[in-house]
């Protein structure tokens, strides 16, 4: 793979997320120290021009958003979004060393339906899951932003699983952790 410019953005507001946060961040510097970590939280938050967005679009899409600022913002050639509740214990090759534009990892094996908009997902094991995500590229990220406001409590979750299973969009797509029932 050629040296690219990587960031990992983790973000989390409240004491309430404190502990969990920090371990999240704590766990993914101690497995990435080559990659730019960005923490967001209520210290630093108005330091993006996303948080100006945060009431409109919402925590989820504000997640992406903030991705997208930092990856232009910084000239970034990748960015990995992680949930302030995810604890890394390993580095994350699959996401460092592959090209797709998307590489997402599944949710629990359930169809995404959303009854205004019907079944997202194929079926029970293409369920992907938004808070551990990967991209290449900018453009899906800001698409998932525009429509995460569509898919209600689901938001950027809806968002990510429409861009990769609608048939709309032309990015290249890899799960990292596909099929469920052989993922760690």
């Amino acid at each position: 793979m050629v040296n690219k410019k990587i960031a990992c953005v983790i973000y989390y507001f409240g004491k309430k997320y404190e502990g969990l946060g920090g371990c999240a961040v704590n766990s993914f510097k101690t497995f990435h120290p080559d990659i730019d970590l960005y923490h967001i939280d209520d210290n630093n938050a108005n330091q993006y021009n996303a948080t100006k967005h945060l009431q409109k679009i919402g925590y989820g899409a504000y997640k992406y958003l903030l991705a997208a600022e930092i990856m232009l913002k910084n000239k970034h050639d990748k960015v990995i979004i992680m949930g302030a509740d995810t604890i890394t214990c390993s580095r994350l090759d699959d996401f460092i060393d592959n090209d797709e534009d998307i590489l997402a990892t599944l949710d629990y094996p359930y169809q995404l339906h959303i009854p205004t908009i019907g079944a997202i997902t194929p079926d029970n094991e293409t369920h992907l899951n938004a808070d551990v995500v990967c991209f290449n590229k900018v453009e899906p990220i800001l698409e998932i932003v525009k429509l995460a406001k569509r898919f209600y409590e689901y938001a950027e979750q809806g968002a990510l699983n429409y861009v990769v299973w609608s048939g709309q969009y032309d990015f290249s797509v890899k799960i990292v952790d596909a099929p469920y029932e052989d993922s760690k």
